[in-house]
């Protein structure tokens, strides 16, 4: 019986899961880690460290890898969750670094579905602040997709304090939703 493991030729690890890969699938997926794998093999290393970001969203970009999907929770699986909105926000980030186009995809995908049914929920004001605050190029389709979210329940939206309080700071954000407010 073939043992996934036992072919595994390098070790991804996120956090404190060590997670068995191999390079003949992420590596021909994503020019980034055929790069990290080439210098980890030059020194004689076989695991990359999966550090600089979210773990679950990590996770997500192998599974993806391996199988052509994510998964919207992680079970049985020994990290810390992200919140449902910015979940996909995080993969987006891990997807563009890595250069998984089709994930990129995806994730947007994902996330368009969700704010226009969560928009109500404190997350969707983590994920406009994630989207203008946090210093990855997402794509200006996305702000025009929240903006939309945000004008079309301008009366309801304005009501939270936690967007209230986005509002209050000023910004990117703020410039983007009068104009479009005013377009209505």
């Amino acid at each position: 019986m073939f043992n996934q493991t036992t072919y595994a030729d390098i070790t991804m690890l996120i956090e404190n899961v060590s997670l068995p890969a191999h390079r003949f699938v992420v590596c021909p997926q994503s020019s980034y880690l055929e790069e990290a794998c080439h210098q980890a093999f030059s020194r004689d290393e076989q695991t990359l460290h999966c550090d600089q970001g979210s773990g679950a969203a990590y996770w997500r970009i192998f599974e993806y890898l391996y199988t052509g999907n994510y998964s919207d929770s992680l079970q049985k699986i020994d990290l810390e969750e992200d919140p449902s909105l910015i979940k996909h926000l995080r993969v987006y980030a891990l997807a563009d670094m890595f250069g998984v186009g089709d994930l990129k995809t995806m994730s947007m995908d994902r996330l368009k579905r969700e704010t226009s049914e969560r928009w109500n929920s404190d997350l969707f004001v983590a994920s406009i602040e994630e989207v203008y605050q946090s210093g990855v190029k997402f794509p200006l389709t996305l702000r025009s997709d929240l903006l939309d979210v945000a004008a079309m329940h301008v009366h309801d939206i304005t009501a939270k304090d936690d967007f209230r309080s986005l509002v209050y700071r000023g910004g990117d954000f703020v410039v983007e939703y009068v104009e479009r407010l005013l377009r209505l």
